[in-house]
Order: C-alpha cells, then structure tokens, then sequence
C-alpha cells in the first residue's frame, strides 16, 4: 500500500516537472531582440548594435613574432611598403679567436626560413622535397628590391620616449613605431648584400659535398627562405679587425657595437608581393679558416654563428593613393573598414536604445524609471530574467569592395575599456593546425561561398553577454580587428598617445583607449564589413543573435 502511494507520489511531480519545462519558451533575439518592437516597446527604430570604425595611425610594431617584409597593393587600402630592422647578437658569447691564425674569410651566409604549409612532398629516389609556401600574399612570383644594409641606429630597451633620460617606469617600456622608416633609412650604413632582386621561391636549397677517397658525396637540403651572401670585407673588419674581440664578450656589449640590419625593399615588377617571416629564426653565419697551429698550416674549417634576436621593428609605409574612396574619406556607419598593421579598428556598442525607457532595481527586483547608465534593453533583459543560452556576432563581408582583394582569415572581437579579449575567448580549450585556428568554438574564422570568397564571421559572445546581464552591466564596448595569431593577446601602443608627463597619471581605463591587438599589427591584410547601419539591407547588417529561455 505504501509503495503504491509513493509511486503515485513521484508520478505526480513529473508530471508537473515535464508541463513547466514545456512551458518555458526557448527564443531568437535577432537584430532586433525579440521581434521588430525592441521588447515591445513603441519606438521601433531603437538598435541593439551600433558600430564604427577608425584608424589606428602609427602603432608601436616592435618585437612582433611575425614580420612583414615586401610591397602589398590592395585596391580596397592603397599599397603597403614593409621593411624591417633588426638586432644580432652572437649564438655563442665571447667567441675564440685566434687573430695570429686567421686566413681569409670564405663567405657570409644569411638565411631565415619562409612559412610552408605542413604537407611537404618528398621523392623517395633523389631525397629532394616539394614545398607550398604559406603566409605570401599579391602577386607571387613577382621580383622584389632588397637592400639589406648595417643598422647605425640602437635599438634600445631602455625607454627614452618623449627625449631626455630613460623614463622611471618598467611598465612603460621603449616602443618603435611603424612610421619611423626615416629614421632608419637616415641612419643606413654600408650596403651589404652581394645581390638585390630575388623572388619568394618555393624551391629548396641544394649543396653537394663532393665525394672524398672513400667517402661519398653528401647532398644536404635546406628549406626555401630568404638566402643572400653578404660582404666578406665588412665581416672581416667587423669580427677579426683590430681590437674587435673586446666588444664580443657579451651580447649587450656587442649590440652597442654593431646595431644590426635594416632590411630596404621597393617593387621590381608592376605588381608587388609582400611576405610574413619569423626573422627571429634567422642567422648569419661568418665562415672562415684558421691554420691548425703556429707549426701547422693545415686548414681548418671555423665559423661564427650569429642569430637574429633581440630588438626589432616593423616599418610600414601605407600609401593610399590607390585604394577605394571610401578609406580616404571620414569613416561612415554602414561600413566597418578593418586592416592590420598601421590600419584600422571596429567599434560595437551593443544595447544601446536611443531613449531612457526602463531601470532594473537589483535589490527590489523592479523596472524603474530614470537613467541608471545601463543600457534600457539589457535592462529589460535584467526585469525579465531571462537565462541566455547562446549568443553570437556575425559581421558580412562587402563582397563588390573586396573583389579580388585577399581576405583575412579571421577577426578577432576585445573588450576596448579592459584591453582583453571577451570571456568567450577564455572559455574555449578547443585546438587547430595552426596559432591562428586555435579557438574555433570561439569563432571569427572566414566563411566563404563556392568561389572561395568571404561571406562572413561568426563570433560567439554567450559567456560574455551573460556577464553583462548578471555582473558587468556597462561593459557593452567592443573593439574588433583582423587576427594573425589569435592565440597571442598582447597588446601595441598607438604612437599619437599622451606624453609620459601625462600618461603616468592616467587611469589604467584611460590608457586602454590608446592600445589595438598585436594580432592586428601583424596582420598585412584588410577587410570590409558590412555595419549596423539602416542604410545596410536587413540580410547584410551586422547582426546580434540570441537564445533565450523565459522562466515560468
């Protein structure tokens, strides 16, 4: 009898459990939220999302992991002229030398590697490989001017921004700019490549070692890079001169020494190609040859091995001359313009009613009337209590702007007040074959139609549009740029920013404003988007989506 009755008893209760859950209502907030009156209300023209965008000017490009190097035209953003300057220091500090031992040096070897995608096709009778070259980008094949000179100016860390002595402040450390090219270019020293035309070739590097009495020959192959000789006599002074050693004991005491290269292009073809490198995998390497000893003449095979680390910077020349109007003109609403290195950024303003219409009293759990300085619609979201289940950004490409134009792979959305990407960025663990396909339940990654053209990027907010219903109800500012490597979230300063004298009293909010990503910095590309504009067609506006579950 007992038994029966409880059974009864748990028969009920889900019972009523499934009719609740039945009654809850699972929605799509689209552009307009719920629906074309904006939670009902009488003015229908209020916008959930409002964006612009603008440029970023000269933006601090030192120590980036990638760099630019070549002559980028884009139709969409005018031509961009990147060259680069670099610090060496020594792979092994205090070298030995023997000045009494020293023969002519045999040549200077300089080599940095190009990005290749992961398949490589190798033939199984001669050894030799078949490379794709990654991250090249305008016309491939075409010829580019190199002048690689020595770099008469230091690169230093020590921060001396604004003139005087080094400022106090180890937050604020020694920035270099995009646009300080002049510089640079004032303070070239000797032209040391032997040959300046070269293209971006894929094909690998060949040496034979001649076959030796019964040792066989030996054919060593090197992957495709940026391969150049570079002046033996300049070397020779430079390692073996008079009282050269002295300044070879330490890095530090060498970069003062010899400062390093500054890396010139210009275009050799009618259309220019522009590639990115990891110059930081580069080297230089002096071969020479010393006598086995003051009695022995015999030969013997030395080297010194020089890396391309410490201080960089890349030097951007945008030329607009040749790009679309509308990147010249003042920034309009229905577009958003986004392009890396000295470039441009988006902004999102998400929630923001054109009136004051409702307030949510957390303690009394009441709409009130009066501006509180939280947005009126994610208020009402607050009044209703609403639980968001998913939440998302999609941005439309313009598709007749970025004809023919190579196209981003990705964005990449941050919180422009904090100067971090969004929590949804922290929330997703998920992997790619690559530093920029990291994240992908995060999203921002280009979807393209049929031709391989892009249509749009998808980016979820869920995690961080709860955070504005539950905690961080003003925070609906969002910055969004072109990605290279989103996996890295440091952050560049932008060079038209207070003086030190100011900026150290500013709020750390104040000087967030002054910052852009360095995935964007990194990035040679550019992309147009349509904005949140009326004038933009409904299917092609910039669009906040949202999943909702009313409770009972």
């Amino acid at each position: 009898m007992y038994n029966k009755f409880f059974f009864k008893q748990i028969l009920f209760a889900l019972t009523v459990v499934f009719f609740v859950s039945c009654d809850k209502e699972y929605n799509e907030i689209g552009a307009s939220l719920i629906g074309q009156n904006h939670f009902d209300l009488a003015n229908d023209s209020l916008s959930t999302v409002q964006s612009s965008w603008s440029k970023t000017g000269a933006i601090a490009s030192n120590n980036l992991d990638v760099n630019a190097l070549g002559v980028l035209d884009n139709s969409a953003f005018g031509q961009t002229n990147a060259r680069f300057a670099t610090q060496v220091q020594l792979a092994s500090e205090n070298p030995v030398i023997d000045l009494a031992l020293l023969q002519a040096i045999d040549s200077v070897s300089f080599y940095v590697p190009y990005f290749t995608n992961a398949t490589v096709v190798t033939n199984a009778t001669t050894g030799a490989h078949t490379y794709t070259l990654d991250s090249i980008y305008g016309e491939k094949t075409a010829k580019i001017k190199l002048s690689v000179y020595e770099n008469k100016y230091l690169l230093d860390s020590k921060n001396t921004e604004g003139g005087g002595a080094p400022l106090l402040d180890p937050n604020y450390p020694q920035f270099y700019y995009t646009n300080q090219n002049s510089i640079f270019n004032g303070y070239k020293g000797q032209l040391l490549n032997t040959t300046s035309e070269f293209v971006f070739s894929p094909k690998e590097f060949k040496v034979v070692t001649p076959a030796v009495g019964t040792t066989a020959a030996i054919t060593t192959y090197t992957a495709p890079g940026l391969k150049l000789k570079l002046d033996k006599a300049f070397f020779q002074t430079l390692f073996f001169g008079a009282g050269s050693s002295t300044y070879m004991t330490t890095n530090l005491v060498f970069e003062k020494y010899f400062k390093g290269l500054y890396f010139d292009v210009e275009k050799a073809d009618v259309k220019g190609v522009l590639a990115l490198m990891n110059f930081k995998s580069g080297k230089i390497i002096v071969y020479y040859k010393e006598k086995t000893s003051a009695t022995d003449a015999t030969l013997v095979d030395k080297s010194i091995a020089l890396n391309l680390t410490g201080n960089s910077v890349n030097l951007l020349n945008n030329d607009f001359s040749a790009s679309g109007t509308a990147y010249n003109s003042s920034p309009i609403a229905d577009r958003m313009y986004l392009r890396g290195g000295e470039g441009s950024v988006g902004q999102i303003e998400l929630f923001n009613s054109a009136v004051d219409v409702v307030k949510y009293n957390r303690t009394t759990k009441k709409i009130e009337a009066g501006n509180n300085n939280i947005p009126d619609e994610l208020d009402y979201i607050k009044s209703k209590g609403w639980l968001i289940n998913e939440a998302s950004l999609t941005f439309y490409v313009d598709q007749t702007a970025m004809a023919g134009v190579t196209e981003p792979s990705r964005i990449f959305l941050y919180e422009i007040n904090n100067k971090r990407p969004l929590l949804d960025y922290y929330y997703d663990s998920s992997t790619g074959n690559s530093a920029n396909y990291t994240k992908q339940i995060y999203g921002g990654i280009i979807e393209k139609n049929a031709n391989g053209r892009g249509l749009k990027y998808k980016i979820r907010v869920t995690n961080y549009i709860r955070n504005l219903v539950n905690h961080d109800s003003t925070n609906v500012q969002i910055g969004v740029s072109v990605s290279q490597a989103i996996s890295n979230i440091i952050y560049k300063k932008k060079f038209n920013s207070p003086a030190y004298s100011i900026w150290k009293d500013l709020s750390a909010l104040q000087k967030n404003a002054y910052f852009y990503p360095v995935s964007s910095v990194m990035n040679p590309l550019g992309t147009i988007l349509y904005g949140s504009s009326a004038n933009v067609a409904e299917d092609k506006r910039l669009k906040l989506k949202i999943y909702y579950t009313k409770p009972n």
